[in-house]
């Protein structure tokens, strides 16, 4: 702990003015889904089509939109993407400044609907995991799907893995049905795993399960692999198939990075300053990395300290860092 943090102070005074560089990439957060999810069933009636699985409907404390909402975020992030969370109210405001927004939540309110299919007339990615923004505050039918020309049967959240693979990976609620637009993924069964609708200059992705559960389901622990009887909660390793699928999408979106580095475990973050920025990297792995290079797109610095790491040095928009522990701070002066 006190190796990680150390570097804070070394570069305090950047990081106390500084600012954290803005993407365009955005992750819904619905507090109408919060509030439908506290409700009795989560405010959906028993769905039979879950079949004999076990599956759990959501009530309360066992709603799945958290989960996805969370896992998504990590799958963000190990894509090479920084998310920025946004509300309803940023989504009724018009999503100005963002080029792709991942939705797996529920609700949304109405009043968020005109100006959402703008932005994705306007040319903006949305992509929606299994069930996701079918039904309004009050939990009534939303009408998205019709304005977009996508059929989905009405979909419930629940826990429950499903027999369907995406190259071997178990998914989670894979049993959403979806038809309209252009077939991008099937699951290893043949049924439809996402599809593409055009709206305008934008396109909506809507997935037949949730990538973010799936994403989390599929880790193990290197620990776990090596020792059964040995756990270590940070150094899990997650199948690239899931986090490939997603950066596919963000990229054809044409979502940018900010600062993303070679090894997914490796967490970057730039605060920008007035004459230098800071570079903050957490590596997740249980073990010093020999080498990890970090891209930042646009960046131009005439000499970068480290604090933790053995070396850094950066050459055409790329921060390369040498023996990386837990975690650094670089100070990359302008």
């Amino acid at each position: 702990m006190k190796s990680v943090t150390f570097p804070v102070g070394a570069c305090e005074d950047i990081i106390l003015d500084g600012v954290r560089a803005k993407g365009d990439v955005a992750l819904l957060f619905s507090l109408s889904t919060e509030i439908q999810m506290s409700a009795p069933n989560g405010g959906a009636p028993a769905n039979p089509n879950l079949g004999v699985s076990g599956a759990r409907i959501a009530r309360g404390s066992n709603a799945t939109c958290g989960f996805e909402r969370m896992w998504a975020n990590t799958l963000l992030s190990h894509a090479g993407y920084s998310a920025d969370i946004v509300d309803e109210c940023s989504v009724a405001g018009g999503l100005d400044g963002y080029a792709f927004l991942y939705a797996g939540e529920f609700n949304i309110r109405r009043d968020a609907v005109a100006p959402l299919l703008k932005w994705i007339g306007a040319g903006g990615t949305l992509v929606l995991s299994a069930g996701a923004l079918e039904r309004d505050e009050f939990n009534r039918p939303l009408g998205i799907d019709e304005a977009i020309g996508l059929a989905r049967p009405s979909y419930y959240y629940h826990f429950a893995q499903t027999p369907e693979e995406i190259s071997g990976v178990v998914v989670a609620k894979g049993s959403q049905t979806l038809s309209g637009g252009t077939v991008l993924r099937k699951f290893d069964s043949g049924r439809t795993a996402a599809v593409a609708i055009r709206h305008g200059k934008g396109q909506v992705i809507a997935l037949a399960f949730s990538p973010g559960m799936t994403y989390w389901w599929s880790g193990e622990t290197a620990a776990k692999a090596r020792n059964r009887a040995k756990k270590c909660v940070s150094d899990t390793v997650y199948p690239a198939v899931i986090r490939d699928f997603i950066g596919s999408i963000l990229r054809e979106a044409g979502a940018s990075r900010v600062a993303s580095a070679d090894d997914y475990r490796v967490e970057a973050r730039l605060l920008r300053g007035a004459d230098a920025d800071v570079v903050i990297v957490s590596n997740w792995a249980i073990e010093p990395l020999r080498e990890v290079k970090v891209s930042l797109p646009g960046a131009n610095y005439r000499s970068v300290e480290c604090h933790n790491a053995e070396s850094a040095a950066f050459a055409n928009g790329v921060l390369t860092l040498r023996g990386l522990p837990a975690g650094d701070c670089i100070r990359c002066v302008k």
